[in-house]
């Protein structure tokens, strides 16, 4: 079972990694600028290859599960390896945000 904050992570990094590096970000509320924040301390903790990573499942433009399955694949490492990077920095992403 995923935990609740899970969808809610992955809709912000799905914004944060779409900014570009190096592009301001641009917010329409408090919450995004909340939630971008929160990304980028999630983030930073976080090294270089497995940011990589992170940035192309979430910003590719299939389903998540799918995306997984693509960069697994071209990284040649397992998916479930995958899978547990994206719950640490969901579950890192909910302790900045103060979800849990």
């Amino acid at each position: 079972m995923r935990p609740h904050y899970a969808y809610y992570a992955q809709h912000a990094f799905r914004h944060y990694f779409s900014i570009q590096p190096g592009e301001e970000p641009t917010f329409l509320t408090l919450a995004d600028e909340l939630n971008w924040k929160a990304c980028k301390r999630a983030a930073s903790q976080f090294s270089e290859k497995v940011l990589s990573m992170l940035c192309q499942v979430y910003t590719r433009r299939d389903t998540i599960p799918d995306n997984v399955y693509q960069v697994a694949k071209e990284q040649g490492i397992r998916q479930d390896d995958l899978w547990t990077l994206m719950a640490m920095a969901e579950k890192r992403f909910a302790q900045e945000r103060d979800l849990i």
